[in-house]
């Protein structure tokens, strides 16, 4: 017996006879990260009964483990007679269309271009193409001497420090914390984020290493490509400059139009698809913002986006990875 995972692959049947998670195929591993399940929860068997009961019917830790995948208890008990109909890592149509908001962090507002020139001048950084397509790496520069570039108007070029990259841990005690906490204390407390379970308030109670932070520098026209990641919040806040996003649902529509290439380390998927062209059709549920300093939005979970920048940008993001 196995549970399809809608697309063409199975998963072992939580029925079955389990294996252990290295005697799973990838597919079957694939299909089960794609239902929620990862390798402790598969190990410890929590999830035996989920797939098998409604939603009054699960426990308040499961059906917390569902409302950071954006299940509600309309969706799941619409896809419980069968569990496989609906894939839960999609795009909820409840978070579109996304919305920017402002947000209070002067600690955060401080860190321009200028002020990490100063204060890393020396700190060597890798560089990606500030063009399309940019996930590979290019080069090497200090980083004062990428930022002397990008005021002068140099595009080659983008910097983006996140997941467990070793520029980004070099700055972790001089402003990765800072950005940690005061970033989170802004979100969190924002009513309209909290209103719109966008800031869900499981998170309260999450761990502290479940938390991440990102950088992102470049010049005017640097782009990052159409990509998904599966952070559980994914929040962009831009410091300075502009910055034009757009954002497409990773829902049972969209899912067999792109060809994507996974990076299953970093949790993201990237499509060799230009959405920022002006001559690119989008589909109708895309959303095509602009924000500036002092704004932020969150990336719907594991929605298409792309980012564009209309002038020079420094941006920060606050991340909630998946428990």
């Amino acid at each position: 017996d196995v549970l399809s995972s809608g697309k063409n692959k199975t998963c072992p049947n939580h029925e079955a006879e389990r294996e252990d998670w290295d005697d799973l195929t990838e597919d079957e591993i694939s299909c089960l990260i794609s239902k929620g399940w990862d390798e402790d929860s598969w190990e410890c068997g929590w999830q035996d009964e989920e797939y098998l009961s409604k939603w009054s019917e699960l426990t308040s830790d499961q059906q917390a483990h569902l409302v950071t995948y954006r299940w509600t208890e309309e969706t799941w008990d619409k896809a419980w007679d069968d569990p496989c109909e609906r894939d839960p890592r999609t795009s909820s149509m409840d978070d579109f269309p996304p919305i920017k908001v402002k947000i209070d962090a002067p600690e955060i507002q401080n860190l321009t271009m200028d002020k990490l020139g100063t204060i890393y001048e020396d700190v060597n950084i890798r560089l990606v193409s500030g063009g399309y397509h940019s996930e590979n790496f290019l080069g090497e520069s200090s980083l004062g001497e990428f930022i002397a570039g990008v005021k002068e108007g140099d595009t080659r070029y983008y910097v983006h420090l996140e997941e467990s990259m070793e520029e980004k841990r070099m700055l972790q005690e001089g402003i990765g914390n800072k950005i940690l906490g005061h970033l989170k204390n802004a979100i969190s407390s924002n009513p309209i984020l909290r209103e719109r379970n966008i800031w869900n308030k499981e998170f309260d109670d999450f761990d502290e290493d479940l938390f991440d932070w990102a950088m992102f520098v470049g010049a005017k026209n640097a782009q990052t490509s159409m990509h998904y990641d599966d952070d559980l919040l994914n929040f962009l806040y831009l410091v300075e400059g502009k910055k034009r996003i757009v954002i497409i649902p990773n829902d049972n529509i969209t899912d067999s139009m792109y060809d994507v290439q996974l990076n299953e380390d970093q949790g993201t998927g990237w499509v060799n698809e230009d959405i920022l062209d002006p001559n690119f059709n989008l589909p109708e549920s895309a959303a095509d913002l602009i924000i500036e300093a002092g704004e932020g939005i969150a990336i719907p979970y594991l929605a298409w986006h792309a980012v564009e920048n209309l002038e020079p940008s420094t941006a920060f993001s606050l991340r909630v990875i998946e428990a």
